[in-house]
């Protein structure tokens, strides 16, 4: 199953400019272009690719539906009641808006320091063999991305990590808490390490 590529454009246009002269850009534009210029139109478009890996094809059974949404909405209100307390402030409040559906929502997750104004999470899913609702929704909406680290909420910006730079924060992320080390041998998919940034 081939990787799935989410395109997100944002566009800057002091004149308007047909749907055709966009498609026509995006079409020749590597992961960061600049146009400017074209048909006599002042135009900027600048293009973030976000490589999401396969699905799999085993994994764990966890809790959906309404059993999930319920836990999850408990466990949000806990956190904000706790300011964070809740595990030991390790965990943090992703809150993104549906790929499909347009509305906000939310999970609990454990994150990693990663920096000033960084954090590393994980796309486990508990070793299931989908990738996480929020993986979805960060990278088809990526500006509209929120975390909430105790009791500040911040907009963060999503990159999921790959080669080297995946391995290195793999490695961290297991000596620090060693049970995500076993949920490779519970799927087959790669699990996604994404980085968020505090926007500015």
């Amino acid at each position: 199953m081939p990787s799935k590529e989410v395109w997100t454009f944002r566009v800057d246009m002091a004149a308007p400019m047909t749907l055709l002269s966009l498609g026509f850009l995006a079409r020749f534009a590597t992961r960061e272009c600049h146009a400017r210029s074209i048909l006599g139109l002042t135009t900027i478009v600048s293009l973030m690719t976000q490589q999401i890996p396969p699905g799999g094809t085993k994994g764990t059974r966890m809790p959906r539906g309404r059993l999930l949404r319920v836990s999850t909405a408990m466990m949000a209100w806990i956190y904000r009641r706790t300011g964070g307390g809740m595990g030991g402030h390790t965990m943090l409040l992703l809150t993104t808006v549906g790929a499909h559906s347009g509305e906000k929502r939310t999970a609990n997750i454990r994150r990693f320091e990663d920096g000033p104004g960084r954090w590393l999470v994980v796309a486990s899913a508990g070793g299931q063999a989908k990738h996480p609702s929020w993986l979805y929704n960060a990278t088809s909406h990526p500006d509209q991305v929120w975390a909430e680290i105790d009791r500040d909420k911040v907009r963060g910006t999503p990159q999921i990590l790959a080669g080297d730079e995946r391995a290195e924060a793999w490695d961290r992320i297991v000596a620090e808490a060693p049970q995500f080390g076993t949920y490779p041998d519970k799927t087959d998919r790669e699990i996604p390490v994404v980085r968020l940034t505090r926007a500015s």
